[in-house]
């Protein structure tokens, strides 16, 4: 992250997201809540470091992360600062037309999601698990 620099001069800490499954993100991919709450624990153990500045956070997420950083700016607002996405996947993400016209790797797309290998899957359930309208608002 170029900029990365910039924000700790400036005394902003700066949270990577990852997406599920990545990295050391414990939250599972076939539990579509689980990263609220992965998210909630992240927070809290930053808010216990008094080394750090709790009010001046931001998260920053790109491609697929990005629609995780895009959830968190909802789920979590008020214990952020600001959320940075670039390409943040999100609204047509989980339509069946979108979904049908991925031609790299849709294995990888679907077992992401929580879907394992079973692409069609994905593809018919996934809008309706995953987009913001039907998470966001429950």
């Amino acid at each position: 992250m170029v900029f990365a620099e910039v924000f700790c001069r400036n005394g902003i800490g700066l949270i990577a997201v990852e997406i599920p499954g990545t990295g050391d993100s414990p939250a599972l991919a076939e539990d579509p809540l689980s990263p609220d709450q992965q998210w909630s624990s992240v927070l809290d153990w930053i808010d216990a470091d008094e080394r750090i500045d709790n009010r001046k956070l931001f998260a920053w997420g790109i491609p697929t992360g990005g629609y995780y950083t895009i959830r968190i700016a909802h789920t979590h607002s008020i214990r952020l600062l600001g959320v940075i996405c670039h390409s943040g996947a999100c609204h047509h993400m989980f339509d069946r037309e979108w979904l049908s016209g991925v031609d790299e790797l849709p294995e990888s797309f679907a077992h992401k999601w929580g879907f394992g290998n079973d692409f069609d899957k994905c593809k018919n359930e996934a809008k309706t698990l995953f987009r913001f309208f039907t998470i966001l608002h429950k």
